[in-house]
């Protein structure tokens, strides 16, 4: 303050030849930046917008933003903390400008909210209404009080949850007319102004780059892009051309910073970043649904660039919101097959259409998972014709030579016969003999030794038990190929398995394991995440597969929620010298393995570990134990994984999918089942079928997946999958039969039948069948 003055630079400051006929034109003006000077005592004050109230200055309407020239920060005076001050409101009444003052919205939300709206609600109503006539007062009306000073990059200074609240108490308390009346007003006011508003937030976010007041002056321009969303007429599908799609259209222009910027403001509000997020996908859904009778393929792309910009955004920053959030929900099967057949023609080319698959992150999981059936069958077809023909061939020749040479006969499928006390050994000799990729493109039969059972229908039942007991049961108890710690349930590779023997039946496990993704079989591998973000990796460094959008998701550094998942105990150590590091420990850049001592960076044994480094210590720590440690044993697994394996549809998948995909889910409800389930010998009206699907709702979850793996050789589905078609078979008993001699319940594991006699009772249905189930274990044809 200097004789009775101080100076400040304010936005949108009008002067007597700027007068605003419109709210709209009052928010163009909101993009000029004055300097002023203001007497602290003054009718000027007035003029301004400006009040002084105590030592705090407030400011609203265009006036948006008061910054001190000689101060390193701003100071956004509007961000009310005390209950007594007022918002003031720069309006419009027959086309003269004047000012008006409210309370504090957040004072006016508690009061209505203590009091179930009775006493404050038309106040509030009112307020709500005046802030929602231009941008500039939107921007004024929704400030955090505890950030407003803090505003940045990182930052936004806008209370998006007391937007939220105040919108909903409106829809809560308002009658139906009222609300439609409301909504027009608002749709009028800002349809009004949004393309002025659209100009000045592009031209506006390059001071994001600038001096602190110009960076102050883009923040603000910015920061109403995060309260429109949670507009109604936003969230109304109906409107979405009118404010949805040029609100994706102003983001688009905005420049990487801008964006980046508003993006980190989401990410500290995930709730609305969310909801952004699922209504875009929504108008996605609208646009391809229309795409054969009214296409708009410019919006349709234009809205998957803005949502794939939030998602390589989250997928950096831990998945700030789920990959479901932009999932389709709705999509044919025809049309997904046939863009993707599209998508492998033109994916190398340069070209203009909008392909779905060139934005995979809409595509559920299921969806990829039906992609990755329809690519695998295309293959198996392929290779059962090219053996198909070869034997023709082979007996062609075979006449020609008359039949004095026997040529071998090519079998169209890949057999594999094993036994169940030695599985792992028969799998991996099997395995060993087969390496050609024609062969392993073929599809699966498998055959236990001394038992019934064909694998060529295509429930796979016999494929599934074997996949499950070779990798769930087997594998565990093999301590030279895998390590596992007490406190941990996944797997990870042996740093001391090196020998030319191990990394071979570990490049067979690889074969083995791309023939379970291969021929749909799902079953928990107990692997951790972080491998099939080190399979992605590796695959996306072919050339000609993959997607470039998924391979930026793609994470080439392990942390400690990966840690966490093979050696819980080891992360939580690393996790507490890195917050509260103590000096004294003598710790050097090294790691010992048995009486080996290995170093984490070269001369790492000469390099203490300090309060500045212990972050560079607990990373380059990590990264032993999940690359350089086990980089040979990784690359004999993943070479034969990829033997199998090298899939396009593959290089659409997030890490995340990737590992749904390969362990499914866990089947926890049966009624899904119930519902598809087919019956022969019966219908399902009689008595003994509501007997057995009374007894199996009745049961523990755990013995309703032990069921499901007896009838099916699995307990797990397809991740996304609602259900899959069982059929129970109903056969005679014979009267003549004691009751106690009735035989149980059987079930044809590789076509997911069960075999019910006709039990006279649910009691007997009940004895039979937990006997049936606790007698296998779960394990099929393997029970005696």
């Amino acid at each position: 303050a200097e004789n009775n003055t101080e100076r400040f630079i304010i936005l949108g400051e009008m002067t007597d030849e700027q007068q605003p006929s419109s709210t709209g034109a009052l928010a163009a003006h909101h993009q000029s930046l004055s300097v002023i000077d203001i007497p602290q005592e003054s009718d000027k004050n007035q003029r301004y917008g400006l009040s002084f109230n105590g030592s705090c200055l407030v400011t609203g309407g265009s006036h948006a933003v008061i910054f001190r020239p000689d101060d390193k920060r701003y100071i956004d005076y509007r961000s009310l903390r005390h209950s007594n001050l007022r918002m003031p409101l720069c309006l419009t009444d027959g086309g003269k400008h004047k000012l008006q003052f409210y309370e504090n919205i957040s004072v006016l939300l508690s009061a209505v909210e203590r009091n179930n709206g009775t006493d404050h609600f038309g106040h509030l109503l009112s307020v709500i209404q005046g802030a929602l006539q231009s941008t500039a007062c939107m921007n004024g009306s929704f400030l955090h009080g505890n950030e407003c000073d803090k505003t940045g990059e990182t930052v936004s200074g806008v209370d998006l949850d007391m937007a939220r609240r105040a919108f909903q108490i409106l829809e809560q308390n308002l009658s139906e007319q009222q609300w439609k009346t409301l909504v027009e007003k608002m749709t009028s006011s800002l349809k009004s102004s949004f393309g002025q508003f659209c100009e000045g937030v592009h031209t506006g976010s390059h001071g994001l780059n600038g001096s602190p007041a110009q960076r102050a002056v883009a923040c603000e321009k910015l920061r109403v892009l995060l309260v429109l969303p949670e507009l109604p007429p936003f969230k109304n599908t109906e409107h979405f051309r009118r404010f949805l799609l040029p609100f994706v259209e102003t983001f688009m222009k905005l420049n990487d910073r801008a964006k980046q910027a508003l993006c980190h403001w989401w990410k500290n509000n995930p709730k609305s970043f969310q909801g952004l997020v699922e209504l875009l996908a929504q108008m996605v859904q609208i646009l391809v649904d229309q795409i054969r009778t009214v296409p708009d393929k410019a919006a349709l792309k234009t809205i998957l660039q803005m949502m794939a910009i939030f998602y390589q955004f989250s997928t950096s920053n831990d998945d700030v919101i789920p990959c479901c959030s932009y999932y389709m929900n709705n999509m044919t099967l025809e049309y997904l097959i046939n863009g993707f057949l599209a998508w492998l023609v033109v994916k190398q080319l340069p070209h203009n259409e909008v392909l779905l698959c060139d934005y995979p992150f809409i595509l559920g999981g299921f969806p990829k998972y039906l992609l990755l059936l329809q690519e695998a069958s295309m293959l198996q077809m392929q290779a059962k014709g090219s053996a198909i023909e070869a034997n023709q061939q082979n007996f062609f020749m075979q006449m020609v030579n008359g039949f004095n040479f026997q040529f071998p006969r090519e079998s169209p499928f890949l057999r594999i016969k094993v036994n169940r006390e030695t599985l792992l050994d028969d799998a991996l000799s099997e395995t060993e003999c087969i390496l050609m990729e024609q062969d392993l493109r073929k599809r699966i039969e498998v055959t236990f030794v001394g038992e019934e059972g064909l694998d060529w229908d295509a429930h796979g039942g016999l494929r599934k038990e074997f996949f499950s007991l070779l990798f769930v049961d087997q594998l565990k108890t093999k301590d030279e190929l895998f390590s596992k710690e007490s406190d941990s349930s996944a797997l990870w590779f042996n740093a001391e398995a090196t020998s030319d023997d191990t990394l071979q039946k570990l490049f067979l496990l690889g074969v083995l394991f791309g023939l379970a993704v291969y021929n749909s079989v799902v079953v928990e591998f107990p692997f951790p995440t972080y491998l099939y973000h080190k399979l992605l990796k590796r695959l996306h460094g072919t050339e000609g597969v993959g997607c470039p959008m998924v391979k930026k998701s793609i994470h080439s550094e392990a942390g400690l929620e990966d840690l966490k998942e093979v050696d819980e105990e080891l992360a939580r150590h690393l996790l507490s010298l890195k917050d509260d590091f103590q000096d004294g420990l003598y710790l050097t850049f090294t790691i010992s393995r048995g009486n080996t001592t290995h170093d984490l960076l070269p001369g790492g044994d000469d390099i203490d570990v300090t309060d500045e480094n212990v972050e560079g210590y607990v990373k380059a720590y990590i990264d032993f134990i999940f690359n350089s440690s086990v980089e040979r044993q990784f690359d004999a697994f993943s070479s034969g994984f990829f033997r199998v394996c090298e899939s396009q549809v593959m290089g659409l998948l997030h890490p995340k999918e990737l590992k749904g995909m390969l362990i499914g889910q866990p089947v926890t409800d049966l009624h899904p089942f119930e519902k598809v389930a087919v019956y022969a010998g019966v219908t399902k009206d009689e008595p003994l079928i509501g007997w057995f699907w009374s007894f199996l709702h009745d049961l523990p979850q755990e013995k309703q997946r032990t069921f499901f793996k007896f009838l099916t050789g699995s307990d797990r589905i397809p991740i996304g999958a609602i259900a899959t078609q069982i059929q129970i078979h109903v056969a005679p008993v014979d009267p003549k039969v004691p009751l106690s001699h009735l035989p149980l319940p059987t079930a044809v594991t590789c076509m997911s039948i069960l075999m019910l006699p006709n039990y006279p009772s649910q009691e007997l249905l009940d004895e039979k069948l937990s006997k049936a189930i606790d007698y296998t274990g779960g394990q099929g044809f393997g029970f005696q």
